[in-house]
């Protein structure tokens, strides 16, 4: 078995992937803030604990001698909003509230005032909520270098993660659509052969045995009539 490559030794393409296949759990830290109604299963108790731990590390390498650890504060808490949420979550579904487990939520920046083009397609979601982490971030990083570096780095990282969802979205509904036709096409064609003045009158399946053939079919009437006639004569 030959071993693994290095992640420098990936193809171009392959690592790209890996890179957007990471880019959730950083989203998760600060979608936990800006979401108030996320899937019982997005807020995974171990991503959202995995992603606690690489920051609190993150934040005792990086932290200066003196002044207050933000990124360290800012993990516990987004940690406990994630548990919070999911616990929630778990309440509403034993009531029997309806919801996708993996839905990744309703920005609390969507207000009804806002304009119905912001509103549609989950714009407020995919633009709005990454500003809102990567501006602040990119002003925090001046002052304290590693909540700002991870607020404008989280924000990024949501902005990919809520366009690769979207763009799955659109293609199942593409997917559905073009089933639909399909299926409208299908039917088409089946009443076409029911409609047909010769319904009822197929064509022979010539080359492939389908059955016992006519003259081999009255050879068998045959000689069964002759074992009759025979079984009756003393």
């Amino acid at each position: 078995m030959p071993p693994p490559k290095k992640f420098e030794e990936l193809p171009l393409g392959q690592r790209v992937q890996i890179v957007r296949n990471l880019m959730p759990y950083p989203a998760l830290t600060v979608m936990v803030f800006l979401r108030r109604d996320l899937g019982y299963r997005i807020v995974n108790p171990v991503w959202m604990f995995g992603t606690m731990i690489f920051e609190i590390v993150a934040s005792v390498l990086l932290h200066p001698p003196t002044g207050i650890n933000t990124l360290f504060i800012f993990a516990i808490v987004s940690f406990s909003l994630g548990m919070f949420q999911r616990f929630k979550r778990w309440r509403e579904l034993d009531r029997g509230v309806r919801q996708h487990s993996y839905y990744i939520g309703t920005s609390r920046f969507r207000f009804a005032w806002l304009p119905m083009f912001l509103q549609k397609n989950r714009r407020v979601e995919r633009f709005i909520d990454p500003f809102i982490c990567f501006i602040p971030g990119m002003v925090l990083l001046f002052y304290y270098p590693g909540i700002g570096f991870w607020l404008a780095m989280s924000g990024a990282c949501l902005r990919v993660f809520e366009a690769d969802v979207y763009e799955k979205e659109q293609h199942q509904n593409l997917d559905i659509v073009d089933g639909l036709i399909v299926s409208e096409i299908q039917g088409q064609v089946v009443e076409k052969f029911e409609d047909s003045p010769t319904n009822g009158k197929t064509q022979p399946a010539s080359g492939v045995p389908t059955g016992v053939g006519d003259d081999i079919h009255e050879h068998i009437k045959r000689r069964k009539a002759k074992q009759t006639i025979s079984q009756k004569e003393p």
